[in-house]
């Protein structure tokens, strides 16, 4: 008896012992118990296709790796995943630059801690790229397109009066010259020749569906400056709309819809007619105004459906040089005046987003006597300069809520690009410059 009470105290004393000694080893943190917390950093510096963000520690431990990964579904963010920067094994705060995004797109951002039996994650942030804003026009003496306010001169050209893009693929239309002026577009910077330059020739408007690339302009007839006949090009291929010396014409703007090819410009009657607004649906001409009262000019195109929205101006024929223009655009044939007459004005683009119709254009001032660059959504003027120097708003791009102008301020309408009517940061190192085509990716 006595021996078996021996034992079972030595055999109390021992789990005692034990228990104590779990108990004070306990307080002693291993990293299983004491895992790093980070903190995903904000989202900041949102470009079309960059972002910068990062992580941050709020506790102190022992990590083998850190970073950040992102992507468009914020459930499937794990350490394994494809689109990942790593920071190594310092515990230290970090930032990182994400860049190849796609713009115009939501994604999904969260820091990372990888530690000797997990992985810590930040909160997902969400974060939407805004699109990727084209510009073209010219700078100094060369052609030019912009992405992004970055410049892109375009080798032997001498104007871009429109642009489109396709994926990864820019196209650029406008003129070069080599004695003669040439229409061409550029795809990629490398140019294509529409014309020989027998007769000049300027590529006004493009428009890009699959593999068929269509550009509308004019070429001259027997090279008389006075006799422009309209026409596009359809993979280089001319189709002439008027047919001088009987009618002059000139494309200002091409749309495609499925098999249908539409284009806007003007027409007049040979000798002495007097410019007719004029769209062309496959060849077929629908005249806009009243030629035996005003004078009309169509400068842009839109398609929605079964509805055709073309924007200009219009004047009366009265004296000389005719009465006023007035900025307008037809939807259907039905012309909407967007000013009132009393001060000289035009339409220069227009776009159709949702049920909102978009135009850009200008007006003049009758305080400075400048014209002021506008945009009309709805008819609702928006302007975009003071009135203090010439300004026009050439092209306009609708992307969602946000509205995008491309135009000029300044003697020689050096190149400008608003958003929401805010001036967005263009490179133009002080050259003169033009900004006459937008396009919103």
């Amino acid at each position: 008896m006595k021996a078996i009470n021996i034992f079972s105290i030595a055999a109390s004393t021992f789990a005692l012992v034990f228990i104590f000694s779990c108990n004070k080893n306990s307080d002693i943190k291993s990293p299983l118990l004491n895992p790093p917390v980070i903190i995903t950093r904000p989202v900041t510096v949102i470009n079309s296709t960059s972002v910068v963000s990062g992580g941050e520690f709020t506790n102190t431990t022992t990590i083998t790796d850190k970073g950040i990964i992102w992507g468009t579904d914020s459930s499937a963010l794990t350490v394994s995943t494809i689109n990942k920067i790593s920071n190594g094994a310092a515990l230290a705060n970090f930032m990182d630059t994400i860049q190849v995004l796609q713009p115009n797109t939501t994604y999904y951002v969260k820091a990372f801690a990888v530690y000797s039996t997990g992985v810590s994650y930040g909160a997902a942030i969400k974060f939407t790229t805004p699109p990727t804003v084209y510009t073209a026009g010219y700078h100094g003496t060369s052609a030019a397109y912009w992405k992004d306010g970055k410049l892109f001169p375009l080798a032997g050209g001498t104007y871009a009066h429109s642009i489109y893009v396709v994926g990864n693929d820019v196209y650029v239309a406008g003129e070069n010259n080599n004695g003669n002026l040439q229409a061409v577009y550029w795809k990629n910077g490398v140019p294509v020749m529409l014309s020989n330059g027998t007769n000049a020739a300027l590529a006004n408007s493009i428009y890009v569906v699959g593999t068929d690339v269509y550009v509308g302009g004019y070429e001259l007839y027997n090279n008389n400056a006075i006799s422009p006949v309209a026409k596009y090009w359809k993979n280089g291929v001319a189709v002439s709309l008027t047919d001088a010396p009987d009618y002059n014409g000139i494309i200002s703007s091409v749309y495609v819809v499925g098999n249908d090819v539409y284009a806007a410009g003007w027409k007049a009657r040979v000798p002495g007619g007097y410019q007719v607004a004029t769209y062309w649906k496959n060849g077929i001409a629908v005249h806009l105004n009243d030629s035996t009262t005003t004078i009309a000019s169509a400068q842009s195109i839109f398609v929605k459906g079964n509805d055709v929205y073309v924007c200009g101006k219009e004047q009366s024929q009265n004296g000389v040089f005719g009465g006023i223009p007035v900025a307008k655009y037809w939807k259907n044939g039905i012309a909407v005046s967007l000013t009132d007459g009393l001060q000289f004005a035009g339409a220069n683009s227009i776009f159709v987003n949702g049920g909102d119709v978009y135009t850009s254009g200008y007006e003049y001032s009758g305080v400075t006597g400048y014209s002021v660059a506008k945009y009309w959504k709805n008819g609702v003027p928006t302007s975009l300069t003071d009135g203090t120097k010439y300004g026009n708003a050439y092209s306009i791009y609708s992307v969602g809520s946000d509205v995008y102008v491309a135009g000029g301020e300044g003697d020689y309408f050096n190149a400008m690009c608003w958003k929401n009517g805010v001036s967005l940061p263009i490179d133009i190192n002080a050259q003169y410059s033009r900004s006459v085509s937008i396009f919103v990716q």
